[in-house]
């Protein structure tokens, strides 16, 4: 299954298009001579591959591309979540998902 348009959606709004970790702004405006650049990535906690980072945890099919296992990074903090995921746990990346909805979802 694929994130699909609403999750992006949702993701996108809760995180008020900003990096979760960084808070920097995830869509730089377009310019005279270029259209706008989406510098965001969304990041699975999770993540759905058997030697993905964080995979140890299972999740039914359907809960791997949904908004709780989401979070809207950076490329630049999403390379480093995935690459350290020993100090980006699930345990350290859900609080910071929630601390997103707070500020912008619910």
């Amino acid at each position: 299954m694929a994130i699909t348009v609403k999750t992006r959606k949702i993701l996108w709004a809760r995180s008020g298009n900003r990096c979760a970790l960084c808070r920097h702004e995830l869509v730089m405006s377009e310019t005279a001579a270029d259209d706008d650049a989406v510098i965001g990535d969304e990041c699975h906690i999770v993540s759905a591959k058997p030697n993905g980072p964080r995979s140890s945890k299972k999740l039914s099919a359907d809960e791997y591309d949904k908004p709780a296992n989401l979070l809207l990074l950076c490329k630049v903090h999403h390379k480093q979540v995935d690459d350290q995921e020993n100090t980006f746990t699930i345990e350290r990346l859900i609080p910071i998902q929630h601390m997103c909805d707070l500020y912008y979802g619910d």
